[in-house]
């Protein structure tokens, strides 16, 4: 029997700006997202039905999961065929703000969805959440609205060492943790950008154990920068000495993995 095999990358936020509270009650963001080479492997086969597993992991993904949701949207309009069990090798953190479940299911779209024109990809991302359609086009792209305009910009090359603390982050928690304050906090230069990340504070009232991360981080002279709403810490650098040099300061804040731009 055939496998197709594909890889699903993690994305970091270099920046992420809250601009407004939108009547929908979503946030309006602008928010610089990067594509590492960390990342996920989705083995595909055909079956008698769509199956949907984690390997090595007990999770039950129901029937509303991105993955699911991205293939039905894919047999309503006529471009996929056939039923497929799907098998994720996990490497990238749920719950961590590096937007695993999104890349696998846009993964997907790619794949199955590549005689849909780009508009339909991007309604289709659009409908699944805030940083799906970013995996459209990967890379390094700045996303407005709620994370579904994306315009893609040229970056150098990377590298970071992540952390990864022993607790997940609720996106919506961390959102409902939002002052009109963390709006208006000072540019920091990253790597010659001038970026913040507004849901940093959010993040702290929600999860004290955060803030005591970043008091450590400080502590030991380093600057310490959340991805999305968390919990992934990340520190970046423009070489891999550099990066490789700050990587056993950080170990007892968590496990620690060495990624770079993808």
């Amino acid at each position: 029997m055939s496998v197709e095999v594909l890889k699903s990358f993690a994305k970091v936020n270099l920046g992420l700006q809250i601009l407004a509270k939108r009547p929908d009650g979503f946030h309006e963001l602008q928010t610089l997202m990067h594509e590492i080479d960390l990342h996920d492997t989705i083995h595909l086969e055909p079956a008698e039905e769509d199956q949907f597993e984690i390997l090595g992991k007990e999770v039950d993904l129901g029937e509303d999961h991105l993955m699911a949701r991205v293939m039905q949207a894919l047999r309503l309009k006529g471009v996929l065929k056939g039923q497929w069990r799907v098998k994720v090798e996990k490497h990238i953190p749920p719950g961590g703000g590096l937007a695993g479940g999104s890349s696998n299911a846009m993964a997907l779209l790619r794949h199955f969805g590549k005689d849909c024109s780009m508009v339909e990809r991007d309604e289709i991302a659009a409908a699944l959440g805030s940083d799906t359609n970013f995996f459209l086009k990967g890379f390094t792209a700045r996303c407005l609205g709620r994370g579904e305009k994306v315009e893609s910009v040229n970056h150098p090359k990377l590298h970071f060492n992540l952390i990864l603390p022993s607790f997940g982050c609720s996106t919506p928690k961390v959102f409902s943790r939002v002052l009109p304050a963390d709006h208006s906090g000072p540019l920091e230069e990253v790597q010659g950008l001038g970026v913040r990340n507004d849901l940093e504070g959010a993040c702290c009232r929600a999860y004290p154990e955060m803030t005591a991360l970043f008091e450590r981080g400080r502590a030991l002279g380093l600057k310490l920068h959340l991805s999305g709403s968390g919990s992934t810490l990340f520190t970046v650098h423009g070489n891999v000495a550099e990066r490789d040099e700050v990587f056993p300061q950080l170990e007892g804040l968590g496990k620690v993995l060495k990624a770079a731009s993808r």
